[in-house]
């Protein structure tokens, strides 16, 4: 009988059988049993820490990769064979899980292969005259407010949203730079009616 300590010998035995089993010195050896435990007795042929799972089917193993490698034997990174799918000067990041590869995109740029541009391809969220400015984070745009607007998508005003801001019976003045106000003082004898 042959133990795990013989597994040269089973392979050079199994090399020839089907699937479902051999016959030797009237001894039926699964195929089955043999290849249910082919990580345990053989070297580990994922490469780069890849993790060996058994197979039932042939080659009897199957790899579960480390991020950055995929293929059979986890010997395969995407960015290194390939050319760079990231346009517009994005960075090729390797992944496991298909295409095997994410894009970490230059300044106003997003998508799979940073080929999108809010921008250009969305109606102006800003509000008021402001201009849109692309931006490789969510939500993809930023606002460059005018006319004493600021905000997200430049819709709010300062004075409608600070009460109390100048002092002294002082009028909240909106103003387009920041601090997105001035104070109209009606007591003279004050210089300034801000806080």
């Amino acid at each position: 009988m042959f133990g795990p300590s013989n597994v040269a010998e089973l392979q050079k035995l199994f090399s020839n059988c089907v699937e479902g089993g051999c016959k030797i010195e009237t001894t039926i050896y699964s195929t089955r049993d043999f290849s249910e435990r082919y990580c345990e007795h053989h070297q580990n042929p994922c490469q780069h820490e890849g993790k060996c799972l058994n197979n039932v089917t042939r080659p009897y193993f199957t790899c579960n990769c480390t991020d950055g490698y995929y293929g059979k034997n986890c010997s395969e990174q995407y960015c290194a064979h390939h050319q760079n799918p990231c346009q517009h000067g994005g960075q090729c990041l390797n992944n496991v899980t298909r295409p095997y590869y994410t894009c970490n995109c230059t300044d106003g740029y997003y998508g799979k292969n940073c080929t999108e541009q809010y921008c250009a391809h969305h109606e102006n969220p800003c509000q008021h005259g402001g201009k849109c400015l692309n931006n490789v984070t969510r939500p993809y745009y930023t606002c460059n407010c005018t006319g004493g607007y600021y905000g997200k998508n430049c819709s709010e005003r300062y004075c409608a949203h600070h009460q109390n801001t100048c002092r002294y019976g002082g009028k909240c003045m909106n103003n387009d730079n920041r601090p997105y106000y001035t104070c109209d003082c009606i007591d003279v004898a004050h210089i300034s009616c801000e806080y």
